[in-house]
């Protein structure tokens, strides 16, 4: 029997313009107005949670502005230029870099040294992801080139934790905060694909789960079309009647780690680390990602709703719309409750075990103990 191999629908679904990408208009909509005008800000920093799309949009910006056949007006690459031909990844104008693993100020000097030269097309764009990573000597090294930079260089850095960028570098930036879309969207991007790729019978057995999947998966596009996909293919040939008791069994698999991570963060808000310890101890390896970022977005959020029952009206009430500049700095003036530092510190921890592991100071199995230990030594 011959079996067709193909990508996965995460893969194949990957934004490649404005429009693909889900969320976040307001972001986009500079963007836009920038690409539609040609008058290009030089200098950005996208921060939010992991899966937020930082990289996406980074990624999507560089091909558009390359793009040899884009009329004034216009904000979606042509696909069928020479420069739309390449990758990002082999872009001649496009450099990326993690600066967790390439965060060394030689590895900068290298990039400031290249973004120099005369680009082959339009643009030289140059991606800094994981900018919380690079040494302090790198992000001292970035300053000058990002405040005069080369008229035909756009920078773009990105981040999880924007707090760690010099201030010098985000006085000058455009600074924009992605958040995860909100579940109606990724459902109706779920059934959108649903339509596309599977059958009747398994869009059938899918109708009046999407948001359910969207919400297990945390509203990240990733996580959602990957187990979108597992359960479509756990539908295929298993009769309708079945079909309920299929996608719960998926669905519970991917999302029991929520009342461990619920359970987890309860008992470092309240210091039972011997407890924390024990919860630890029932995770698998390949869960610890998943949990730790769940354990991040978590107390991000719950930090966001203790210090937004204190913040200015005008500020609003949608406190998942609040970015972290907007909420900390308010809290800094009002004088708010510290009580929103616990859950800030394991947000904190979070992303820093993580970035250990991304420079593999630390294993994956550490990882959780080294969140633990950064809280109570923070």
């Amino acid at each position: 029997m011959d079996f067709k191999s193909e990508d996965m629908l995460h893969l194949r679904y990957r934004p490649t313009n404005l429009d693909e990408l889900i969320g976040n208009k307001p972001v986009k909509d500079v963007i836009k107005g920038c690409i539609k005008s040609r008058k290009l800000i030089k200098l950005f920093l996208f921060s939010g949670m992991p899966g937020s799309g930082k990289t996406s949009l980074a990624r999507i910006t560089g091909r558009t502005i390359n793009c040899q056949n884009l009329k004034p007006g216009e904000y979606i690459a042509c696909g069928k230029c020479d420069s739309c031909q390449y990758t990002v990844e082999h872009h001649p104008d496009v450099i990326e870099m993690n600066m967790s693993e390439n965060g060394g100020k030689e590895e900068v000097l290298k990039v400031i040294s290249h973004s120099k030269y005369n680009a082959r097309y339009n643009f030289k764009v140059i991606i800094l992801d994981e900018i919380q990573g690079a040494s302090a000597a790198a992000k001292q090294a970035l300053l000058k080139p990002t405040e005069e930079p080369s008229p035909r260089t756009v920078w773009i850095m990105c981040t999880t934790a924007p707090e760690t960028v010099p201030p010098a570098l985000l006085s000058r930036s455009s600074v924009h905060n992605l958040q995860y879309p909100d579940v109606d969207n990724v459902a109706r991007h779920l059934l959108k694909i649903s339509k596309k790729e599977f059958n009747p019978k398994v869009i059938s057995g899918l109708k009046g789960y999407y948001v359910r999947i969207a919400k297990t998966s945390n509203c990240q596009i990733r996580q959602s079309l990957i187990l979108l996909e597992n359960v479509a293919k756990a539908l295929e040939g298993m009769p309708k009647s079945k079909a309920g008791d299929v996608i719960r069994e998926q669905i519970s698999n991917l999302g029991n780690l929520q009342p461990l991570v619920m359970k987890f963060l309860l008992q470092l808000y309240t210091n039972k680390i011997p407890e924390a310890l024990s919860v630890i101890g029932t995770i698998e390896n390949n869960k610890v990602a998943e949990f730790i970022s769940l354990v991040c977005s978590y107390s991000h959020y719950a930090s966001i709703y203790i210090a937004n029952r204190g913040l200015n009206k005008s500020v609003g009430r949608g406190f998942r719309d609040v970015s972290r500049e907007i909420w900390e700095s308010h809290l800094d003036k009002q004088f708010i409750s510290k009580k929103y530092l616990i859950p800030l510190r394991v947000s904190k921890a979070s992303i820093n075990a993580t970035e250990k592991l991304r420079r593999g100071l630390i294993a994956i199995n550490q990882v959780l103990l080294t969140l633990i230990y950064d809280f109570v030594e923070g």
